[in-house]
């Protein structure tokens, strides 16, 4: 059975000067200084030849003292203007021979910021005229803007991924009813642990992950598949040390023996599967898997391995088969369910009787028409009262599909496909049939979901509608 944001601002004084010879100014006057913005009162007002100079402030503080300069400079001296200073109005001017300095000297201090686009600042101390006439600056160290960071060095969103990565299941999932009636389901999250979810009449439990299994030495590829009887679930898939290896583990409830290897000679293609013989044998079971391109199987008894013999007729098969055991009046079967190359499953039955064990002649059933199969498919197999119930499920085109076999003896028998559901099936089912005589199937949906399928007694044409039993 298968399976903050930190912005910072630096406080930068800013000042144009230039060194030249000095020469002494002609004309006083009380007449005040030139102010852009700022206030004046009874200044001094000094000129040169070719130029003259008056202070400026813009929005600063102004002093209403009427002192005269008498400092000019040849060739122009850049004046400051800072926008929010301390300034003084009719204060200290320079002029140049031939250079018109436009601003006066002006000493404030900005707080806006530290980097300059076109001089050394931005939004902190602003030269607001600081070119002369004929002088040796032009723009001067006027800044704009500065180097602020629009919204600093935050991330929009910061280094959170938006929801994370979604819990998923990864593989196929398994399925047993270890009393006939309730289920266990077993699935491998995509954080590599092994969880179970218990269903009975009454209620639906969470999924619980089993501290004792270690999903990690798992192949990515493996599902799972699991078998039980009234006091024993066993589970195996494919490990990665070494890649192929058979892992099998068992327990009951939560407790589990950890996963160990299995026929140690030997390696495997995805996935094996495991069946237990009979309800009183806890310590016999049978594994099935391709090794080399040849299909394996045996009975382990009492820890020890022993592969069946004897031909398997048919043609060679692609996928890993799935395993039911049934026993029968003084017989028992082990069926075997795998794709062929023909795009066809080949449904195989090894029998030990009085008479030499054997397979039988196979039954063949083709994909549903215009589909291909994949994964692997499914097969269980239950006795009842005399009675025998064997069902198969698949994957076609990216559905699922069940048939029924109406006579064990002959292979042929199987009924023509039956679509169960409608939703993307993503991963190799699994079966289990109760004492009620249904069938449930387990699969992943396309979200990673396990979903439960589960038909009426003894059919499979009819299905209640699909239980999404999400994730862990």
């Amino acid at each position: 059975m298968r399976n903050s944001v930190f912005v910072l601002f630096a406080l930068v004084a800013a000042s144009g000067c230039s060194t030249s010879t000095t020469t002494q100014a002609i004309d006083r006057s009380a007449a005040g200084s030139d102010a852009r913005g700022g206030g004046s009162a009874g200044g001094a007002k000094s000129t040169s030849t070719g130029g003259r100079a008056g202070s400026t402030t813009l929005g600063g503080t102004t002093a209403t003292s009427s002192r005269e300069a008498t400092v000019a400079t040849t060739g122009g001296n850049a004046a400051d203007t800072s926008g929010g200073g301390q300034s003084s109005v009719g204060g200290t001017t320079s002029a140049s021979n031939g250079g018109n300095a436009s601003g006066g000297v002006t000493a404030g201090a900005s707080t806006s910021g530290t980097s300059a686009s076109g001089g050394s600042s931005s939004g902190g101390k602003s030269n607001v005229a600081t070119t002369a006439k004929g002088g040796s600056a032009s723009g001067g160290t006027t800044a704009t803007g500065g180097t602020i960071a629009t919204g600093g060095t935050t991330a929009t969103g910061g280094t959170t991924a938006t929801g994370g990565t979604p819990n998923q299941f990864r593989g196929g999932p398994c399925v047993v009813s270890p009393n006939q009636t309730g289920l266990e389901l077993f699935a491998r999250g995509n954080d590599k642990g092994i969880y179970r979810k218990v269903i009975t009449t009454s209620a639906t439990g969470a999924w619980v992950k089993l501290s004792d299994l270690d999903g990690s030495i798992i192949d990515n590829r493996s599902d799972l598949d699991c078998s039980a009887n009234s006091s024993t679930v066993h589970i195996v898939a494919l490990g990665t040390n070494p890649a192929g290896a058979l892992m099998h583990a068992y327990g009951a409830g939560t407790s589990y023996n950890a996963f160990f290897r299995e026929i140690s000679a030997s390696t495997f293609d995805p996935s094996p599967s495991v069946t237990v013989v009979g309800s009183g044998s806890p310590n016999n079971w049978r594994l099935a898997g391709i090794s080399a391109g040849y299909t394996q199987l045996g009975e382990v008894s009492s820890g020890t391995y022993t592969e069946f013999t004897g031909a398997r007729p048919g043609p060679a098969l692609i996928s890993a088969p799935d395993l039911a055991y049934l026993a029968v009046s003084n017989a028992n079967y082990t069926f075997l369910a795998a794709f062929d190359a023909t795009n066809t499953l080949s449904l195989h039955r090894y029998v030990i009787s009085p008479l030499p064990a054997n397979y039988s002649t196979p039954g063949q059933l083709p994909a549903p028409t215009g589909t291909l199969y994949e994964y692997t498919p499914t097969i269980c197999a239950a006795p009842y009262q005399g009675n025998y119930v064997v069902y198969l499920a698949a994957v076609a085109g990216g559905r699922l599909y069940a048939s029924y076999l109406s006579n064990i003896a002959d292979l042929s028998t199987f009924t023509s496909w039956v679509q169960v559901g409608t939703e993307t099936v993503s991963s190799a089912p699994d079966c289990v049939i109760t004492s009620d005589r249904v069938m449930h199937i387990v699969a992943l949906n396309s979200s990673g979901a396990t979903m439960l399928y589960e038909a009426d007694p003894n059919t499979v044409s009819t299905w209640s509608a699909p239980k999404n039993l999400g994730t862990y």
